[in-house]
């Protein structure tokens, strides 16, 4: 079996064998649909429980067809930002999304904080928005 440790996840290989399945299915079993009996339901999610085993939404995101992901560009110029970053979690959070940021800095400009040579993996729900004014 894979050892875990403090700075590594279990991971569904962790999982099936502890449990003595194959990862396979594991994964019918995390993911919830047909394919196994309730007992090695039961006995997965058990195991899963107790090695620390718990979703990862990002993986799971990138597995989608769907990334749930906003790229949001921006200019860090006023204190206010750190409001606006802070607001900008809660409201992806709260409609199931995640949030990648890319900011432009006195030593990072536009051109590499931008979606077209980001690290933003989200090509379909990326967005980009001017530096914001200062607030009045």
């Amino acid at each position: 079996m894979t050892r875990t440790g403090p700075d590594r996840r279990p991971t569904l290989a962790d999982v099936a064998a502890r449990a003595g399945v194959s990862t396979a299915l594991v994964s019918i079993v995390l993911r919830d649909v047909p394919g196994a009996s309730a007992a090695t339901r039961e006995r997965v999610r058990q195991v899963a429980a107790e090695i620390g085993d718990r979703p990862d939404s990002r993986a799971r995101l990138l597995r989608s067809s769907r990334s749930r992901l906003l790229g949001v560009v921006f200019g860090v110029q006023h204190a206010f930002h750190g409001d606006l970053v802070s607001g900008l979690y809660a409201a992806a959070e709260r409609v199931g999304y995640e949030l990648a940021l890319s900011a432009v800095t006195p030593g990072r400009d536009e051109r590499r904080a931008g979606p077209g040579s980001s690290r933003i993996a989200a090509r379909r729900s990326s967005f980009s928005a001017p530096s914001l004014p200062p607030p009045s």
